[in-house]
């Protein structure tokens, strides 16, 4: 399926560095504390209600994700994490897509406040 053959490619993805759009590439381990802090921007707390995204008055706490969460997210298997980064090196988005048995998991889908 063109999932299994996105997901061959994505494996392959380590190696590369460039995307069409040199603003988006692959996370890795390093990226995992910035992804957390964009991820819990977004979702928790006073300053997430700038954006679409809030989870503020919903569900109690600050915290959506860890940096631990984040790093399990990028070395599972059939797992790839995008990041758009700013002309400043600034992340301003991320998402998740995972390969399942039944298609393709979404997750992590996440814009940081400020710019949604």
């Amino acid at each position: 399926t063109s999932i299994s053959i996105f997901f061959r490619f994505a494996d392959q993805l380590n190696d590369m560095t460039d995307f069409s759009d040199p603003f988006i590439s692959l996370a890795d381990e390093q990226d995992a504390e910035a992804i957390a802090q964009l991820l819990n921007s977004a979702y928790r707390g006073e300053g997430s209600k700038k954006g679409w995204t809030t989870e503020a008055d919903l569900i109690m706490g600050d915290v959506r994700s860890t940096p631990f969460l984040v790093e399990q997210t990028i070395n599972t298997p059939g797992s790839v994490v995008l990041m758009y980064m700013d002309e400043n090196a600034q992340l301003l988005g991320c998402i998740n897509l995972q390969e399942k048995a039944s298609g393709l998991y979404l997750g992590m889908f996440s814009v940081s406040p400020s710019s949604q």
